[in-house]
């Protein structure tokens, strides 16, 4: 078999463990919006989605979609309450009258990602050992794993 060949093969069986991956980890942060205590209807799950972009021919990244105010709710924000500029990510409350009911943050997102990240940067350094083995090291130019816009801050 050419190089050519085993290379295309190769990407094809990359991007497919990498989509395989995602669509878990899609499952998984769907399972944990009821589980986080989030009254979501069919309407909003139906919304959480992921996407991928290729550069080359390789996925290169992979995003995680949903309604923006899950977002706020993933981190206990609503009227009265507003997020530290800055990117602390601290919540703070604005309201200048009695406080009825706190709010209560949500998080439905950042755990499963922490418990399924090291799955994806295990799958991608399985592929390139046997990649290594077989072609030598200079293919592993331009491969990491940066996780750090993934998670809610």
């Amino acid at each position: 078999m050419k190089a050519a060949e085993t290379e295309t093969r190769w990407l094809v069986e990359r991007n497919l463990r990498v989509t395989r991956w995602s669509k878990e980890t899609l499952k998984l942060i769907i399972d944990e919006i009821p589980k986080a205590g989030i009254d979501a209807t069919s309407d909003t799950i139906a919304k959480v989605k992921f996407a991928t972009r290729k550069e080359a021919g390789r996925i290169n990244s992979i995003s995680f979609k949903f309604p923006r105010h899950l977002v706020f709710v993933h981190k206990g924000v609503s009227r009265g309450y507003t997020i530290s500029p800055k990117g602390s990510g601290t919540v703070v409350r604005t309201a200048k009258g009695p406080m009825t009911k706190p709010r209560v943050a949500k998080p439905f997102l950042n755990q499963v990602l922490e418990a399924k990240v090291p799955d994806l940067s295990q799958t991608i350094a399985d592929m390139h050992a046997k990649r290594i083995a077989s072609r030598g090291a200079e293919l592993l130019e331009g491969e990491d794993i940066n996780a750090t816009r993934m998670f809610i801050i």
